[in-house]
């Protein structure tokens, strides 16, 4: 009797566990990203204004920090020598 009660017991426990469990196994899917998913996410980024407007900002950095070395690299190349 004891050892019944000892299994019982033991089921309860375990299916407690399994009704507490917060992440759910996930299956995987295959293939590939439909063009409707990309549009969606475009859609979600504020469209193509934001888009360009992001790239001019990223174009207009790299200019900038090549200007800024060009600049650098002149102005160290005309200190006097000694």
């Amino acid at each position: 009797m004891n050892e019944e009660e000892d299994k019982k017991e033991v089921n309860k426990q375990n299916e407690k566990k399994q009704e507490q469990k917060m992440i759910e196994a996930e299956d995987r899917e295959r293939g590939s990203v439909s063009s409707h998913v990309y549009k969606i996410y475009l859609k979600k980024l504020g469209g193509w204004i934001f888009i360009f407007a992001s790239a001019l900002c990223m174009v207009g950095w790299m200019i900038t920090s090549i200007w800024s070395n060009f600049i650098i690299s002149d102005w160290t190349a005309e200190s006097p020598k000694n």
